[in-house]
């Protein structure tokens, strides 16, 4: 799995099937974060919209 991809900034979010999740975070290298939590790229969104 590669971690070149922004995670989500929302770090009390339990939802581990996303892949922006930062709790997915391995390598200890620099990585990129923005707020998704309840835009278009947040899996609970289109959940919610079900």
């Amino acid at each position: 799995m590669t971690e070149d991809i922004t995670f989500c900034l929302d770090k009390t979010c339990e939802y581990m099937e996303c892949i922006r999740n930062s709790k997915h975070i391995k390598l200890p290298i620099p990585h990129s974060f923005a707020d998704f939590k309840g835009t278009e790229y947040c899996p609970l969104r289109k959940n919610e919209k079900e």
